[in-house]
C-alpha cells in the first residue's frame, strides 16, 4: 500500500513537472476554468496546456429574453436595455430588473423558464454541455426573486441545473421552485413538483 501512495505522489509531481515544461507556467486546472463542481479534482494538477485535450465541458447554452416589462437591462459586453430576443450566453451575463419591472427567460434546448422579479439580479456563471451529454445550467441569483420551469422529462440524465445566491444554493429536483434573496442575504426558496 505505502509503494502505492509513493507511486502515485510521484506520477502527480512528474505530472506537475511535465505540465510546467509543456504549458510555461503551471497553473491547476481549477484556476484556468473556474473551480466549481463540474470540473474534477484529479485533475487539478493538470497546466492549462495538457488540460486541452481533456475537455469535460463544451460552453454551449443560452438564456433568451421572451417578454419584459419595465426597465429591465443586460450587461453582456457592456450595459443596455434588455429587447425580446436577447441572449445571455457566457459567464458573466447579468440580466437586473428595476422597480415594478420583470421579465421571462427561456432556457436553452426549450427545457423550461425563468420569471424574473421587480429588483432582481441574474448572473449566467456557467452554461454548457458535459461530455457524458449532460447539461451544465448554474446561475447567480444576486438579488431579488425568480421562478424558475424546468421540464425534467427533457433534461438529459446527468444535467445540473442551480441558483446560486450569498446564502445558498438551489438544485432542480422537481420542476418548479422559486428563489428569493432578501435584503439580508438569506435565501428563501419553495418547490413544486
Amino acid at each position: 500500500m505505502r509503494r502505492l501512495r509513493r507511486f502515485n505522489l510521484l506520477s502527480c509531481l512528474g505530472l506537475a513537472l511535465l505540465g510546467s515544461l509543456l504549458g510555461g507556467l503551471w497553473n491547476p486546472v481549477t484556476n484556468w476554468l473556474g473551480s466549481d463542481d463540474v470540473w474534477p479534482t484529479p485533475l487539478s494538477f493538470v497546466s492549462p496546456a495538457m488540460a486541452q485535450t481533456v475537455q469535460v465541458m463544451t460552453q454551449v447554452g443560452w438564456l433568451e429574453v421572451q417578454t419584459l416589462r419595465g426597465d429591465v437591462t443586460i450587461q453582456a459586453s457592456a450595459p443596455r436595455a434588455a429587447r425580446v430576443g436577447d441572449r445571455l450566453t457566457k459567464t458573466g451575463d447579468t440580466l437586473t430588473t428595476g422597480p415594478s419591472s420583470a421579465t421571462l427567460l427561456e432556457i436553452d434546448n426549450r427545457i423550461g423558464t425563468i420569471q424574473v422579479a421587480e429588483n432582481s439580479r441574474l448572473q449566467v456563471r456557467k452554461l454548457g454541455t458535459l461530455r457524458n451529454g449532460g447539461w451544465v445550467t448554474t446561475l447567480d441569483l444576486v438579488r431579488g426573486q425568480a421562478r424558475l420551469r424546468v421540464d425534467k422529462r427533457i433534461l438529459p440524465k446527468n444535467s445540473i441545473f442551480e441558483v446560486h445566491s450569498p446564502a445558498g444554493v438551489a438544485g432542480v429536483r422537481g420542476t418548479e421552485f422559486g428563489v428569493m434573496v432578501n435584503s439580508q442575504n438569506r435565501m428563501v426558496v419553495g418547490t413544486e413538483g
